[in-house]
């Protein structure tokens, strides 16, 4: 155990059965609770995640054992038998419809909207959290573009979709895009300052994008996963709902500026340092996780 971070990521190995928001609240509760501590004075992980699991009525974490059949049917028998003699008239007023298929759409919502299924999004959510897939997108773009020195900046407007951000290998502006529906006639704009790349009328996409060294990339949208991977350029991320993963290379500094106003932020090392490459995230309701 080297460090807080580590520490509080084997904490959340024993929350991974609560749901995304109930996760966050604790690990941000244990956060506040273990930051001025020296870890030597710290319990084991698994004993502070089921204190915490218990404060807030928990049951205590249980590790999975191997499979069964004869325990998965007597589990399945137990479970149904609850859901058909305890639940059904709850959950027939709570969520209906329980279940709604809209074929022209090619979309299916369960219990009234917790579990949303959006086939031509290639997303779909469960409870808080989305999910993309580009497997559903048959639809191509890609496109390599040379940017001069006063064009600096990529923007991205989008409206649901997962995007990877990575360096460019050839000083070039790389995109690869699966999109839902094909691409309009200026889905990419080249003005005197920056590149625009306009996916907001496509219902889902999943792109990857090669950014030049010192170059600058915006992405705003509503749902989306973003993977913001050893970046030597500046990131502005602005969306409603999702998650972005950040993976720091080691040797680089970064000015982080990180924002959910209902979520989880993990631990980042922010650095003031000339030249520091800036990260700016600002979500309303998901999370922002260093891996």
């Amino acid at each position: 155990m080297q460090n807080h971070n580590e520490y509080l990521k084997q904490i959340e190995f024993f929350l991974t059965d609560l749901s995304v928001m109930e996760r966050a609240k604790l690990l941000s509760e244990i956060n506040g609770e273990i930051l001025e501590k020296e870890l030597s004075e710290l319990q084991a992980p698994i004993d502070v995640a089921n204190q915490k699991r218990a404060e807030h009525g928990f049951v205590s974490f249980v590790e999975k054992k191997k499979f069964s059949f004869a325990a998965l049917f007597m589990k399945v028998s137990a479970l149904m038998a609850i859901l058909c003699i305890g639940f059904l008239s709850f959950i027939v007023w709570k969520f209906t419809p329980i279940l709604k298929i809209d074929e022209e759409k090619n979309r299916v919502t369960i219990l009234g909207g917790l579990i949303d299924i959006d086939g031509d999004a290639g997303k779909f959510k469960i409870f808080d959290e989305y999910h993309f897939s580009k497997d559903s997108f048959n639809n191509d773009l890609q496109a390599n573009i040379a940017l001069d020195q006063d064009k600096d900046e990529i923007i991205v407007k989008f409206n649901s979709g997962a995007f990877t951000l990575k360096n460019s290998e050839d000083g070039e502006f790389k995109l690869d895009c699966k999109l839902a529906t094909p691409a309009h006639k200026d889905v990419i704009q080249q003005v005197e300052d920056h590149v625009k790349i306009d996916l907001s009328k496509i219902s889902g996409a999943t792109c990857e994008f090669g950014i030049p060294e010192d170059k600058k990339i915006t992405l705003e949208g509503k749902q989306s996963h973003i993977k913001i991977i050893t970046p030597i350029f500046n990131s502005y991320i602005d969306i409603d709902s999702g998650k972005v993963s950040i993976t720091p290379e080691e040797e680089i500094d970064y000015l982080f500026n990180l924002e959910v106003k209902n979520g989880y932020i993990g631990e980042f090392e922010s650095s003031e340092a000339e030249g520091a490459y800036e990260i700016q995230v600002n979500i309303n309701n998901g999370s922002i996780i260093t891996k």
